[in-house]
């Protein structure tokens, strides 16, 4: 399997209603970074972590560690989830070679995501 590569949607002075995707187990989700992008996690179960690969190194042979970000457990009834907006993600940290940013879910049931652009 290979990382999805997803596209961010903009948000509008109007409005936007994303669309979210279900994230890729093992290797991932990734998406072209400008700095000015969202993620927002629908969670409708247990407590789940994003990891964002963080590929920089400093002092030439030291990698800079993973950003490990806890999305809460579900906190409504049954049938509702708990949205958790990460991000902006800065593009001298988070971005691969390529210009990309890519994570990782712990988990790929009962979460869905959408990348949402800043518009400014």
């Amino acid at each position: 399997m290979t990382t999805s590569i997803l596209e961010a949607q903009t948000a509008l002075v109007t409005g936007l209603a994303p669309t979210y995707n279900v994230p890729i187990a093992t290797d991932g989700d990734s998406w072209a970074n400008n700095g000015k992008i969202l993620m927002l996690v629908r969670n409708a179960g247990a407590e789940l972590t994003v990891t964002a690969d963080t590929p920089g190194v400093v002092d030439t042979d030291l990698a800079v560690g993973q950003r490990a970000i806890t999305v809460p457990a579900l906190s409504g009834a049954a049938g509702t989830e708990t949205v958790y907006v990460i991000g902006p993600f800065k593009t001298d940290v988070y971005n691969q070679t390529s210009g990309r940013t890519k994570v990782v879910f712990s988990r790929v049931t009962d979460v869905t995501f959408a990348l949402v652009k800043l518009a400014v």
